[in-house]
Order: C-alpha cells, then sequence, then structure tokens
C-alpha cells in the first residue's frame, strides 16, 4: 500500500498534478489501470469525522477529493501509473445520493 497527496497526483484530461482535486472518489478509480485506489484520509481529520464523512479505507465513493486529501492506493511503484491511452473518461453514473457533485460529474 502507498499514500499520495491530492496535490502530488497526476490526474484528469490534462494529467497535470493536481488533476484529481474535485473529483469523486469513484471518479478517481476511472484514471488509473495500474493502481487501485483504495481509501482517502485528511492528515488533520479526527477518526470520528473521518467515519461520518465516508473517509477511510473503502471510502464513500461520492466523496469529493480536496486538495489536502491522502490517497491510499495499491500498485506496483510509488506513483499510480496510467495507459497512455487513459484520461479522464466520462463519468456517466446517476447519482442518487444527497453529497455534493464533483466538478467532474455529468447530472441528468
Amino acid at each position: 500500500m502507498r499514500r499520495r497527496k491530492a496535490e502530488n497526483l497526476r490526474a484528469g484530461p490534462k494529467n497535470e498534478y493536481g488533476g484529481c482535486i474535485g473529483m469523486s472518489f469513484r471518479e478517481l478509480q476511472y484514471e488509473y489501470t495500474r493502481a487501485v485506489f483504495i481509501g482517502i484520509v485528511e492528515p488533520n481529520m479526527t477518526k470520528e469525522a473521518m467515519a461520518t464523512r465516508g473517509y477511510g479505507l473503502c471510502p464513500d465513493p461520492d466523496t469529493v477529493i480536496k486538495k489536502s486529501d491522502m490517497l491510499i492506493f495499491v500498485g506496483p511503484k510509488s506513483s499510480p501509473a496510467r495507459d497512455r491511452y487513459t484520461c479522464a473518461l466520462p463519468y456517466t453514473h446517476t447519482r442518487t445520493h444527497t453529497h455534493a457533485h464533483s466538478k467532474y460529474s455529468q447530472h441528468p
């Protein structure tokens, strides 16, 4: 298992550092083919706050990633890798929860 600060992770359509900020944890899963993200933590958050806000291992998939978040993943390298063909795949899941929508969500 490894971890990476959201601001230091390349993601999004431009493959830029911090490109995952504003994505939901679910959307982040579509970004990488050689790493599996399994958790999200906020370094200064209490255990109780993490539990109520959907953080930790196996987090609420609709949790929106913030700049200060640490993303936990399993992969062969210290930084998650993407195929050269992988890039912010369109996200079309219809949300039924009341969580905040990320900047990459498509709304009906």
